[in-house]
């Protein structure tokens, strides 16, 4: 029956001789590889391949003798793995949804050209890192993916991309789903910078200015954001979780430097110098009331001594200091100015403010700042006009 199979696939071997062994060395160019078994036709052999390799755990190399070409394969069980390659139908089915060229050869070229060497037989624990192995000695032409039961080298066609992006348009999680992502992403550890890093990061962005372009943008996404409010009854909620909290003596602390750092609730003298005319206001806030801005616009320009809409200057001055306060004159940077070093008492006076930058190791527009609105500079200086 074996012979008369022979003559029909016209295959002829010498008389004393079969197509399989337990024991082969393959004499192809890109293999040498003492085998267990080898099966010379994977068409003619079926029924051997099959039952010899029943349950087995083990990697099997499959050839093509009209090209060379081969593909390593791996399976808990040799004989059921094995068994697919006798299935079209089953291969065709699997090329339309990923991609096999091992599949795609047998189609081709049916299987009378394709020759099975069982390489070894192996413990399952071990199966897929001697399947990579093998892939990385052999280098088989058919095997897409260079590490066993892993898509590791593996790259999805164009195609195949537009298709997975396509299918998951409108797709929403369930509420389950989402509940699992927020849990996930509640307990997930998140790397913190090293101060190394952070300092890095700090002197990368120092001095980076905004495009015109992107400020436009950043302006035009402010002005049409809509800011949510707190409902009345999330207000009330607040204010329950608050009732009966009480600060801590470190957080008071913190906030009475603050404040005392603040320039907010500071003295301000508002001088017009269209009318000539000047008014003392007690805060920040009754001064911006009168004039028409907000309190953050006063507090700017005291700061920065800038003319606020072409007609008022507006100095101040700490509540806990007696300095009287003054008009600055129009060329602050030539008018002398006296340096008090708070924690040792001494003076020294300056014949100008970029004399005084040069020595305090700051810029003139900093010390224009500390001079108008009280605070002292490096938490040690004070710094007046003369």
């Amino acid at each position: 029956m074996i012979f008369k199979n022979l003559i029909l696939h016209n295959i002829l071997l010498p008389h004393g001789s079969r197509a399989f062994s337990s024991c082969h060395k393959s004499t192809d160019n890109h293999i040498n590889l003492n085998c267990i078994r080898s099966y010379e036709s994977m068409l003619i052999y079926k029924k051997q391949i099959l039952t010899e390799n029943k349950e087995k755990c083990g990697i099997y190399l499959i050839t093509n003798t009209l090209n060379g070409k081969c593909y390593v394969g791996s399976s808990k069980n040799l004989g059921r793995r094995l068994y697919c390659y006798y299935l079209p139908n089953t291969m065709k089915h699997v090329l339309l949804r990923s991609r096999m060229l091992i599949y795609s050869s047998i189609l081709k070229y049916k299987l009378t050209p394709f020759k099975l060497n069982i390489i070894e037989y192996c413990d399952p624990s071990i199966l897929h890192q001697r399947e990579t192995d093998f892939i990385k000695k052999l280098n088989p032409e058919y095997n897409i993916l260079r590490v066993g039961n892993s898509l590791i080298g593996f790259k999805h066609s164009e195609i195949s991309k537009i298709k997975m992006r396509m299918a998951k348009l409108g797709s929403i999680h369930s509420l389950e789903s989402r509940a699992l992502i927020r849990e996930s992403a509640l307990n997930r550890k998140r790397a913190r910078h090293t101060e190394q890093t952070r300092l890095k990061i700090r002197y990368a962005l120092l001095g980076r200015k905004l495009s015109e372009t992107t400020i436009a943008k950043l302006k035009a996404k402010l002005k049409d954001r809509v800011w949510n409010k707190h409902s009345l009854e999330t207000r009330e909620k607040m204010s329950q979780a608050k009732l009966g909290s009480k600060l801590n003596e470190e957080t008071r602390t913190k906030i009475s430097i603050g404040r005392k750092n603040n320039p907010i609730g500071t003295e301000v003298l508002v001088n017009n110098i269209k009318t000539g005319e000047s008014l003392q206001y007690k805060t920040i806030s009754d001064a911006a009331k009168s004039i028409g801005v907000s309190p953050i616009t006063i507090k700017n320009y005291l700061m920065s001594g800038k003319l606020l809409k072409s007609s008022y200057y507006i100095l101040g001055e700490k509540k806990e200091r007696t300095k009287k306060i003054v008009k600055p004159p129009k060329k602050l940077a030539f008018i002398p100015i006296v340096v008090t070093n708070t924690n040792t008492g001494e003076k020294i006076e300056y014949s100008s403010i970029n004399a005084a930058s040069k020595v305090l190791n700051t810029n003139g527009h900093k010390i224009k700042k500390h001079i108008l609105s009280g605070k002292y500079l490096d938490n040690v200086y004070l710094i007046e006009y003369k």
